[in-house]
């Protein structure tokens, strides 16, 4: 493997060498890794961040996957310091919010097409489905967007990112594999994702072990012999858990965040 520079402050992206400037007009000619060299240049030392452009990319997948994933992930990787992850984000709270104005110029009636961009630039890279409201005004003018739940919330037709749906969020691959014919329907989704746990409880002999398996591919937990090292699986596990105590405690739940064990004194 390569190694990679150490962060530290580097000077603007104009005197380096290795690298000329771009005009603004070009930009939408260059491949991603090109392009997210240009930007890590501004914020990292060295003369060369194409190890680093390439690796983040090799890791998570896409330019969006890059922008969307934890700070702990992110810091995972070697030469990727502080002041770089802070662009990411930066990056994508921009274009977050780019798409936000652009959903609140119009009415949302008659643009709902905006709409959906705004939705899609907001939830397209996230590891997990969320369910949000949008409030609108008289004009019908979006006013804000409020995060509701994760995850499936008992929603029968709950579909994520990733194309898993129903209640226990099964891929269309893996609904086939346990014949099941509906996703959608809440007995034959529910019956699937029993079915599908308990193959993995069989298989690992542990349930976080199991669990880390149904979240994040039971290859991947085989070959590692733990639960990986992905933030969205780890909290998967650290939820689940969660809910069967609270669940098995008598506590009502509706969403992930309400099986979180309250704070004392409340």
């Amino acid at each position: 493997m390569r190694s990679l520079p150490r962060h530290a402050e580097a000077p603007p992206l104009a005197s380096m060498p290795h690298r000329a400037t771009p005009e603004p007009s070009t930009l939408t000619a260059l491949d991603d890794q090109t392009l997210l060299g240009l930007l890590l240049g501004r914020c990292l030392a060295g003369s060369d961040v194409d190890p680093i452009a390439e690796a983040l990319l090799d890791r998570f997948g896409s330019l969006g996957d890059i922008a969307a994933a934890e700070v702990s992930e992110l810091g995972r990787l070697p030469g990727l310091g502080p002041t770089a992850i802070l662009d990411l984000k930066l990056l994508r709270e921009l274009s977050i919010r780019l798409a936000r104005s652009a959903a609140c110029a119009r009415p949302v009636l008659s643009s709902w097409n905006t709409v959906l961009a705004y939705a899609r630039t907001t939830l397209a890279y996230l590891p997990r489905e969320q369910f949000r409201t949008l409030y609108l005004d008289r004009r019908n003018i979006l006013l804000c967007d409020e995060l509701v739940a994760d995850g499936s919330a008992y929603r029968v037709d709950a579909v994520s990112p990733a194309g898993a749906g129903g209640l226990t969020q099964l891929m269309p691959g893996t609904a086939a594999d346990l014949a099941v014919r509906d996703r959608f329907d809440p007995i034959e989704n529910l019956n699937g994702g029993a079915d599908y746990l308990a193959r993995q409880v069989l298989r690992f002999g542990e349930v976080r072990l199991a669990l880390a398996a149904y979240n994040s591919g039971p290859d991947r937990v085989a070959r590692l012999g733990r639960i990986p090292h992905i933030a969205e699986t780890q909290a998967y596990v650290a939820s689940a858990v969660d809910c069967y105590l609270a669940l098995t405690a008598g506590r009502g739940a509706r969403n992930s965040r309400e099986c979180r064990s309250p704070e004392p004194g409340r």
